[in-house]
C-alpha cells in the first residue's frame, strides 16, 4: 500500500483514528481496521490500540515506526479480498527481519470494514 502525500513516522503519530475513518465514509471507501489484540513484554501502545488504513492514507500508530508499513502492506491484501488476517510480530514472528525495539511481540488483527456500516456513522460522529 502506498501511503500518497504522507511521510511515515510523521503522519502517524496522531492516535485518533475517526478522522481518517469520517474521511473514508464520506468518499464511501472500505478501510482496514487493524487493532493490537495481544502483547507479550513492552510495547509503546497497549491492547485494544486501532489503526484505519484506507486505501492511501493511514490513521493511528501501533509501534512509532517499526511495523507500520508492513502492516499497511497486509492491510492492502485485506482490503482487496476482504478477508480478515492476524499477523505476529517480535518472538514467533514468521518475519524475522522486522525487529521491534521494545523486544516486545504483538498480535494485530486486520479486518474490513465496509464504510456505509451504521457503526462507522456514529464513530465519526463522536466526540
Amino acid at each position: 500500500m502506498q501511503l500518497e502525500g504522507n511521510d511515515w513516522p510523521t503522519f502517524g503519530w496522531i492516535s485518533d483514528i475517526r478522522p481518517c475513518l469520517e474521511s473514508a465514509r464520506r468518499q464511501h471507501r472500505n478501510v482496514v481496521l487493524g487493532t493490537i489484540t495481544r502483547l507479550v513484554g513492552f510495547s509503546p501502545r497497549p491492547a485494544g490500540t486501532q489503526m484505519v488504513f484506507d486505501q492511501d492514507r493511514a490513521g493511528g500508530y501501533f509501534s512509532g515506526g517499526c511495523l507500520e508499513a508492513d502492516v499497511a502492506n497486509h492491510a492492502a491484501e485485506v482490503l482487496r479480498d476482504r478477508t480478515p488476517k492476524t499477523l505476529l510480530y517480535g518472538q514467533g514472528s514468521p518475519w524475522i527481519d522486522i525487529r521491534l525495539l521494545c523486544g516486545g511481540t504483538i498480535e494485530i488483527l486486520l479486518e474490513s470494514i465496509d464504510s456505509e456500516e451504521p457503526a462507522v456513522a456514529e464513530l465519526g460522529s463522536c466526540g
